[in-house]
């Protein structure tokens, strides 16, 4: 939230960014071996949610649209 409000109105490249690195996050916390079983369900959860809206983006004409039009497009925050 914190990093939006800072960036005034957030794009498709930075909302997808934002995704890749919380994505990235994840997937570092729920292989580590110091976090409990509740919290690697609690990040599971958070990872299929996050997959749901990766799926709403792959479907989404504004990002088709954003891709087609810069074929350099930033994934990195």
């Amino acid at each position: 939230m914190l990093f939006f409000s800072h960036s005034g109105t957030p794009n498709i490249a930075s909302v997808i960014s934002a995704m890749d690195h919380l994505d990235e996050h994840l997937a570092s916390i729920a292989t580590s071996p110091i976090y409990g079983q509740a919290i690697k369900a609690a990040i599971a959860l958070g990872k299929k949610t996050l997959n749901r809206y990766y799926n709403c983006i792959d479907h989404s004409k504004v990002y088709q649209i954003a891709i087609s039009t810069f074929p350099f497009f930033p994934l990195t925050l």
